[in-house]
């Protein structure tokens, strides 16, 4: 009887889309095992909590008489289109718990919210419009414009419009929010006599004039005090994925080559 091996095919692994803005083939910044190494050199000079896939960079803290959150940038292995996480934890040093994170587009010049995620059991107290303030905070002192891809939730587009934002080119499906709190109770469809709030949803969001988003981040702001870990310039190249350290270092002994800006 004779035994026939089929080999295994094995699908290659796209490399994160970010890769592609630090200047180098993608190939060089594969190890020799073919697995994706090193972090962009723009982040260098920010400081590392975790490691691994727990990896993160602190960016900013956010503290009031009660409480305290720390907002920290991850990466995000997106193959389409250049991304990174904005984390979010609340609680005092050493006893840190998830809030909730956005998933940011990084544009050469802005900041684009695709979507962003809230803790199940924190939803329904305003966190929502704390988190898009730190973000447009951190926007503004960045000096990036901060924008939005395509938004489908309702709610979310709610809390955009309470900073000024509005649809790109006027465009969108305009939809009625009820108070329900249940979410396949949330959308109802517009009408003339349906109670409760409209939005728009199937658009991308642009921001209102820099001196009207201040106001009203501010406003959101106001019961706290926000303080960058960061100083603006090295805040732009996190929020953007791009620039950072100089040319490469050869690579010696076996340690992990840097990648070029």
């Amino acid at each position: 009887m004779s035994v026939v091996f089929t080999p295994l095919l094995t699908a290659a692994v796209a490399p994160a889309a970010w890769r592609l803005l630090q200047g180098v083939p993608a190939e060089v910044a594969l190890g020799a095992s073919g697995s994706l190494q090193g972090a962009p050199p723009c982040l260098a000079t920010l400081e590392k909590v975790g490691k691994g896939h727990a990896a993160a960079w602190r960016l900013a803290d956010f503290r009031t008489v009660e409480t305290g959150m720390q907002a920290r940038l991850a990466l995000d292995r997106n193959p389409a289109e250049p991304c990174c996480k904005l984390m979010f934890v609340g609680g005092r040093s050493g006893q840190r718990e998830k809030l909730g994170h956005m998933l940011l587009a990084c544009d050469e010049d802005g900041s684009a919210l695709r979507g962003m995620r809230i803790r199940e059991d924190l939803r329904g107290r305003g966190l929502s419009k704390l988190l898009l303030a730190v973000w447009l905070r951190l926007c503004l002192e960045a000096g990036l414009t901060p924008r939005t891809r395509t938004i489908n939730k309702p709610l979310l587009s709610l809390s955009l419009a309470a900073f000024g934002f509005a649809p790109t080119n006027q465009r969108g499906m305009l939809v009625r929010v009820s108070a329900a709190k249940r979410a396949r109770d949330c959308v109802r469809s517009t009408s003339a006599h349906a109670p409760g709030r409209t939005a728009y949803i199937r658009t991308a969001f642009e921001a209102p004039d820099a001196a009207t988003l201040r106001a009203a981040v501010d406003r959101q702001l106001r019961h706290g005090n926000l303080e960058l870990g960061v100083p603006p310039a090295a805040l732009r190249r996190a929020l953007t994925l791009r620039g950072g350290c100089g040319a490469c270092t050869p690579k010696r002994r076996g340690r992990r080559r840097p990648l070029p800006c």
